[in-house]
């Protein structure tokens, strides 16, 4: 799929690499029990970045329902961010989306958070609100994004 890495869908192996993502990437990160729970759902779609020895550089987790894809997790190896792996990841989801019947894409990002905030512009979604003081530790609004897939 990408430069030097493949997206295939998350399995039980990748649980502990997703973790230690989760741990590099996120305030408040998701533990074994949340991921295990949520890949074991059937609303849940979960991909990873693999590189070419196997490793897990990256993830993706939607959650599908209705038509809708609000994507909850997107993290990236600090050592391996800049390399196009996320934007890959979302690129993944947008072409899936015939495959996981969606029609649009929501998701909630930091304010500060510039990087994703121009990644996901670029791909096509527009800043649609925002929560006030979405976001604890530290405590911060979040912008929320949209992206219609029948406009595309």
């Amino acid at each position: 799929m990408g430069s030097g890495f493949d997206i295939v869908p998350l399995d039980a192996g990748a649980v502990e690499a997703c973790i230690s993502l989760e741990e590099a990437s996120f305030s408040v990160p998701w533990g074994r029990q949340t991921l295990e729970q949520l890949m074991n759902s059937s609303a849940f779609r979960f991909f990873c970045a693999k590189d070419g020895e196997g490793f897990v550089c990256g993830y993706v987790g939607v959650l599908c329902a209705c038509g809708e894809g609000q994507i909850l997790r997107l993290a990236v190896l600090p050592s391996r961010r800049r390399e196009g792996i996320g934007r890959a990841l979302v690129e993944f989801i947008i072409s899936s989306a015939d495959v996981l019947r969606l029609e649009r894409l929501t998701l909630e990002v930091r304010a500060s958070n510039e990087p994703a905030i121009r990644l996901y512009e670029g791909l096509g979604f527009l800043k649609t609100g925002e929560r006030k003081n979405y976001y604890s530790e530290p405590r911060e609004d979040a912008w929320l994004m949209d992206l219609d897939l029948g406009r595309r």
